[in-house]
């Protein structure tokens, strides 16, 4: 019979769990506020995880009454082993990417996409915004989705985007911040690409570096990642698992 309880530390929020009246374990865990449809647990480099059984997995979504959501390095093999073997199931690979100019491989002088841009408060960057936040909606929907309000997105936008038109419209945006990419979303894939490298080649001419996730369920954000070769890759998978719920208090 487990019990669960929460309690508050210097350093965030702990799950304790009691195994018939003894204590068992304690798992960190926190919510984020745009999406509150799960609870994230922090099983990343705690040893912990090598003792939880589906049982005590039941339990623990069964007390918080939502999905779990767990992020590790895809790097640790034997921790993903152990979150599918619990039931949990990989929605997303995130690859973080720094890349060089040297590491590009593009047309060398950049594609003939006409690229203007836009700052916060014009029409343009709020168009930008609004088509950037359905596209973020559509990405998350089967992965954590999005509970928060536009006005919470917007905040978290950088304050540049970049974009390109076809005629009266918006077709290709990213929003930039010094040698970051920080969201991008676009058209046809090849008008996308174009965009891209054109957009590539401008920022390299101000920085040496430049650097963006690519979550492996986004076409636009692939197709850029696409476009360099990258040594030492690092990358992140988000696991998730959706049960039937019982009882709050005990399991």
């Amino acid at each position: 019979m487990f019990e669960f309880y929460e309690i508050q530390s210097p350093e965030g929020s702990v799950l304790c769990i009691r195994k018939n009246g003894a204590e068992f374990g304690q798992v960190p865990f926190h919510f984020n506020r745009l999406h509150l449809a799960h609870v994230y647990l922090e099983f990343e480099g705690n040893s912990f995880l090598a003792i939880v059984d589906t049982e005590l997995i039941q339990g623990i979504s069964a007390f918080f009454q939502k999905p779990l959501q767990v992020m590790v390095s895809s790097r640790k093999a034997s921790v993903a082993g152990k979150l599918r073997a619990l039931g949990f199931e990989r929605r997303r690979r995130c690859y973080e990417v720094v890349a060089r100019r040297s590491d590009y491989l593009g047309i060398e002088s950049g594609g003939d996409a006409e690229v203007q841009y836009a700052g916060k408060g014009s029409e343009p960057f709020q168009q930008c915004s609004d088509l950037m936040l359905c596209r973020y909606i559509e990405t998350h929907r089967d992965i954590s989705p999005w509970t928060g309000s536009p006005a919470a997105f917007f905040d978290v936008l950088p304050a540049k985007a970049a974009y390109e038109k076809r005629g009266r419209h918006i077709e290709n945006l990213a929003f930039i911040e010094g040698g970051e990419i920080a969201y991008v979303c676009g058209g046809e894939l090849d008008s996308f690409k174009n965009f891209a490298e054109t957009l590539i080649v401008e920022m390299f001419k101000d920085t040496d570096e430049l650097s963006f996730e690519a979550d492996d369920n986004d076409i636009y954000a692939m197709t850029l990642k696409n476009l360099f070769t990258i040594q030492n890759e690092e990358s992140w998978d988000t696991y998730v698992l959706t049960i039937s719920c019982g009882l709050r208090s005990g399991f």
